[in-house]
């Protein structure tokens, strides 16, 4: 895996640690090489923390020399490791660690298991052509469903967090434009995915109004336009990378959050803001019709109607109560989203592969 500032690669981090304080060795193939951001500094000291053992690879994104040095480094690792079992998750080790086992550790050549964390995840024809058979895990039934077909070993597991938390988030001041302005947070990439276009098109309906957005993420694809835009909406303020106890900290102290997206798989921040007890607005797709539906606070807009995610921001800024009585509400919900009951979902998992 990569360790860029996203949802899944916290993911990825929680479920490594969660799996050591369950009794089990884990180490982690770091393949794209560090940009030494505080995100990765401090993920990589909670697993250190946690016993995890970490193999960096070093490779540069774009260099196809690197390439080789990145087989010949996960070859190595495999082979001294020799792990029970090799779990992937971007498309980029799936195809990389199956040609391994495939052509050079062919006597591990039936333990890799793939995590799908997007709906849908975006696979060449090389990962379809080798990958057809891996037992695969969907990050959720969305995933499950939007994906294409394989004939493979599958199964659909939530994603979850660790439990929230409130000791982590720092009593820090956030003040932006109006001191007395409420605060709407969206949380990811700046890449097409993430939709800011429309973002940008609601903050500006509650411009004048006391109404801020405080935007967080690694710039990626659509960087350039979306800074240029949030330069023109006199209420957006961008944050840049946050690390997660940063994140938790901007929740605590804004009152909707919001996440637009044309697509997700299932998104790590949207359940941060489920157990902040923060109200939330997200847009009606697959994945989060399947969190969020039930969930209390949990408001949906449509992708074709900026007006519908306006009349959903308001509803959840005219709240008074606290977060407290939103996280009581959800309590029910919340259980099935605990990285420990992941975690057990995915040993049970590996356990059928290794049986089969």
């Amino acid at each position: 895996m990569n360790l860029d500032a996203g949802g899944a690669q916290t993911f990825v981090a929680s479920l490594a640690i969660e799996q050591t304080k369950q009794g089990h060795e884990v180490s982690i193939i770091i393949i794209d090489k560090l940009v030494n951001s505080n995100f990765q500094k401090l993920l990589i000291g909670s697993l250190n923390q946690h016993g995890v053992d970490l193999h960096l690879l070093n490779r540069r994104v774009g260099r196809n020399i690197t390439i080789v040095n990145t087989i010949k480094g996960i070859i190595q690792t495999l082979s001294l490791g020799e792990p029970d079992i090799i779990n992937t998750h971007i498309p980029t080790a799936h195809l990389l660690v199956k040609l391994c086992l495939n052509f050079v550790l062919s006597k591990l050549k039936n333990r890799q298991v793939i995590t799908v964390h997007n709906a849908p995840e975006n696979w060449s024809w090389l990962n379809f052509r080798f990958n057809s058979h891996t037992p695969t895990i969907y990050c959720s039934f969305s995933a499950l469903q939007i994906n294409r077909q394989r004939a493979c070993l599958k199964i659909a597991i939530q994603n979850g967090i660790p439990s929230i938390r409130t000791n982590y988030v720092t009593k820090q001041s956030y003040q932006f434009g109006n001191k007395d302005s409420r605060r709407v947070l969206c949380v990811g990439r700046l890449s097409s995915q993430k939709n800011y276009d429309l973002i940008c098109e609601i903050a500006k309906h509650f411009e004048g109004n006391g109404v801020d957005f405080l935007i967080c993420g690694l710039k990626l694809g659509t960087a350039a336009r979306d800074l240029a835009n949030f330069s023109k909406t006199s209420n957006i303020y961008y944050l840049g990378i946050q690390t997660q106890e940063e994140i938790y900290s901007l929740m605590e102290h804004c009152d909707c959050f919001l996440n637009a997206s044309l697509y997700e798989g299932l998104p790590i921040t949207v359940l941060e803001a489920f157990f902040s007890g923060i109200p939330c607005v997200l847009s009606r797709i697959p994945p989060h019709i399947e969190i969020g539906t039930d969930m209390p606070f949990c408001f949906m807009g449509e992708l074709n109607s900026g007006g519908t995610f306006v009349n959903k921001i308001e509803i959840a800024l005219n709240y008074t109560g606290s977060k407290e009585e939103i996280i009581n509400l959800r309590q029910p919900f919340l259980n099935n989203y605990s990285i420990n009951t992941t975690a057990s979902k995915y040993e049970t998992f590996y356990n059928k592969v290794i049986a089969s």
